[in-house]
């Protein structure tokens, strides 16, 4: 394995094994950011079993059982979380054919996901919140890196956006091939659609997205789908941005 990957796979293995009798791994540095303290940390050394780190200690402890990675004059930080990302999707792969290829369906786009999210994960990010994608493709992203399918980081997802007919994220109006609209495509006018659109969502989302510039939704409509997603028995479901 090429000496300046090892570590990066290290990492992604570590973010997605599984918890619970594994081997301990000792993590050495030149620094580490202590974010409580807004400090950086020399010579120091991280004890990571499964995924949890269970101690920070100096960098000369030694551990007889567990393996050593010496990631030299580098520094440690806790993962990043990016709060809006669109991992099923690619501008150079799928952004360009929407409209002229009707095939770009959700089994591509979480497939351009799975690709996505390994690299996110490889760049440091063990968290995202991902605001918006096609049918379903970031749930089943989500559900197959908490299954230990594809590496990845914690997915947070929110499924369609929920915009007006011709608001500015009516998806009908790049790909009309692909999607017939309606609450369940997350086009909703009106009280009623809003609440079913949000139902809707709610079999996977775990955030809903409103497309609200422009003036596509009152104040009032906003509230019937904040309110639709607080009445769901999911306590992570509740947010709308």
């Amino acid at each position: 394995m090429h000496g300046n990957l090892r570590p990066l796979l290290a990492a992604a293995l570590l973010a997605t094994a599984p918890a619970g009798g594994e081997a301990p791994v000792l993590v050495r540095a030149a620094r580490l950011l202590d974010v409580e303290t807004g400090e950086l940390r020399r010579d120091v050394a991280v004890l990571v079993r499964g995924e949890l780190v269970e101690s920070v200690t100096a960098a000369g402890t030694a551990s007889a059982d567990a393996e050593t990675i010496d990631l030299g004059d580098l520094t440690l930080l806790p993962g990043l979380i990016d709060a809006h990302t669109h991992l099923v999707y690619g501008p150079d792969r799928l952004f360009p054919r929407f409209g002229r290829h009707p095939s770009v369906g959700a089994a591509e786009r979480a497939l351009v996901g799975a690709a996505n999210a390994r690299a996110t994960l490889l760049a440091g990010f063990t968290t995202v919140r991902d605001l918006g994608a096609c049918c379903f493709a970031d749930v089943a992203l989500a559900r197959a890196v908490a299954d230990g399918l594809v590496d990845g980081p914690e997915i947070v997802p929110a499924g369609h956006v929920i915009t007006t007919t011709g608001g500015s994220c009516d998806q009908t109006l790049a790909e009309p091939w692909v999607l017939d609209g309606g609450p369940e495509h997350g086009i909703a006018d009106g009280g009623a659609a809003i609440l079913r659109a949000v139902r809707y969502l709610l079999h996977g989302a775990r955030v809903v997205k409103a497309c609200a510039d422009r003036g596509n939704f009152t104040e009032e409509e906003l509230r019937v789908m904040a309110d639709a997603a607080r009445r769901r028995d999911c306590s992570r479901c509740n947010a709308v941005s």
